[in-house]
């Protein structure tokens, strides 16, 4: 399942694991996006970026659509309160 959220103005990308890695990039050129979160049962796991798709996965001998996400997801992902300084991050 794939899905768009809406926080602070900004659209972020989810994927659930299992989602290819083929169409999770498909899906950040389609949205225009440097990265997509990687959920789990309505929970964030992992965040997979147009660096990890490159360094990861092309190149690689496996066949692209058997490859999911989590198997090149950087994780866990550290996050903040929006109302936090920056200087917390």
């Amino acid at each position: 399942m794939v899905t768009v959220g809406q926080l602070m103005k900004e659209d972020l990308v989810t994927v659930d694991t299992g989602t290819s890695v083929v169409d999770a990039a498909k899906l950040m050129k389609a949205c225009n996006v440097g990265s997509v979160l990687v959920a789990q049962k309505g929970r964030i796991v992992g965040i997979v970026t147009e660096s990890d798709v490159v360094k990861k996965f092309v190149g690689t001998e496996k066949v692209p659509y058997f490859v999911p996400v989590e198997d090149i997801m950087s994780s866990p992902v550290v996050g903040i309160e929006a109302r936090r300084p920056i200087t917390e991050a």
